[in-house]
């Protein structure tokens, strides 16, 4: 991604006391890395997992997944889950317990939040924690994870017994943060077992900050209707969202996920098409290189944060069925046509205005998601059905919705 060479660029065009932290807090000292990695586990309560799929021939899948690291605010770090064998996330875990989960703080809300930082701008921190998450067997251990994730998720407690829900726990082995510029920074286990939650600067800069236009307030913040088609909510949710969680396969095959930035279209002029603007210096265009499979994923919690101070999903955790989540599984490739270049670039530029200023030195390019399979849940009853045709010839408007969308031939 951007993070890793922007610090040069930044500190040669800039004098070195404009980059210091503005002095809205004299006596804040910056938290460690493993401090604020610390802080992301346990301030949010869902991330993004993804596994090696057993639906997919092996290849990487993304879902949302609710979690807790602790009772109340008491901070533990270790991140418990709670999943069944229904749900594909928890079917691909009891196969291969290979994983890797991922936190934002664009996830967060009002003061906590990145205000009107770009998701993808290495100054709003995200987290990737890739391990195994493995079964958690009764006795204390057990006892604790399932207080830790009551106490975090109530509606848990209520969640239908007959779905034999399964307690699982992260062991981390690698652990990679981006907080700043100059690329990201490798945290041992011990190093953040040992650490205390710790917020970032940028919180308290963000306090002052606008929280959101008047126009990021609109309809599209909306959960999708369940009276919409199940094509129709996916497409009105990928056009409302402005980021998610892209993951890949490693060199080891292993599955990770980075935070990354996409457009649809300018707001009102959907097209479903997932354009993404990536550089070679980036590691998940390395990953996409030797296996292009990719999955990404959005959800309604997601979308919330960006626009309103309020919890998301109208109190929902997550996890819940109701509040929408999408994962769009494919082929992560590089445009390459003129015609196409500028097609993406102008969706991408509408939406993330920033990126017409990422340094040219990085060579970003648009690449695209060609979509093969897609899972979307948005109400209770499973994930639908749903063929990418659907999927691009659904409109997605509500009743307090333009119905501006528009067709770009593929």
């Amino acid at each position: 991604m951007l993070y890793i060479f922007i610090q040069l660029t930044c500190h040669i065009c800039f004098p070195q006391q404009l980059l210091q932290t503005p002095t809205v807090a004299a006596q804040y000292s910056t938290p460690s890395d493993a401090e604020l990695a610390r802080y992301l586990v346990h301030k949010n309560s869902y991330s993004i997992v993804a596994t090696n799929s057993i639906h997919l021939d092996g290849h990487v899948f993304s879902n949302v997944a609710s979690c807790s690291d602790g009772i109340g605010d008491n901070s533990t770090g270790r991140i418990f889950f709670y999943l069944t064998l229904m749900d594909p996330t928890g079917a691909d875990l009891k196969e291969d317990p290979s994983a890797a989960v991922t936190f934002a703080q664009a996830q967060l809300t009002g003061a906590s939040s990145c205000g009107m930082t770009d998701p993808e701008d290495p100054t709003c921190a995200k987290l990737t924690i890739g391990g195994n998450i493995v079964q958690v067997q009764e006795g204390a251990d057990k006892d604790f994870a399932l207080k830790a994730l009551f106490s975090r998720n109530p509606a848990m407690s209520d969640w239908p017994a007959e779905h034999g829900w399964i307690v699982f726990e992260m062991i981390p082995e690698d652990i990679i943060i981006f907080s700043h510029y100059g690329g990201s920074a490798r945290i041992s286990p011990l190093e953040y077992f040992a650490a205390s939650p710790k917020s970032p600067a940028n919180i308290i800069r963000a306090r002052q900050a606008a929280v959101r236009k008047s126009h990021m307030a609109s309809s599209l913040s909306q959960p999708a209707s369940p009276s919409m088609t199940k094509p129709e909510g996916a497409r009105k949710m990928i056009h409302a969202a402005n980021w998610g969680v892209l993951s890949t396969s490693t060199k080891a095959g292993k599955p990770f996920s980075y935070v990354e930035s996409f457009s649809d279209g300018a707001t009102g002029l959907a097209t479903g098409r997932i354009w993404f603007f990536l550089t070679e210096k980036d590691q998940v265009v390395d990953d996409a290189s030797r296996d292009d499979r990719v999955s990404f994923t959005v959800s309604q919690a997601m979308i919330d944060a960006a626009r309103t101070s309020q919890p998301f999903c109208g109190g929902n955790i997550a996890e819940d069925p109701t509040c929408g989540r999408i994962t769009l599984s494919g082929q992560l490739r590089r445009l390459e046509s003129p015609a196409e270049i500028s097609t993406a670039k102008a969706a991408l530029f509408a939406r993330h205005p920033v990126m017409v200023s990422w340094p040219g030195s990085h060579a970003f390019t648009p690449y695209e998601l060609e979509i093969e399979t897609i899972f979307f849940v948005n109400f209770y009853g499973g994930a639908s059905p749903m063929t990418v045709s659907e999927y691009f010839a659904a409109i997605p408007v509500s009743e307090n919705l333009s119905e501006n969308t528009v067709t770009v031939a593929k």
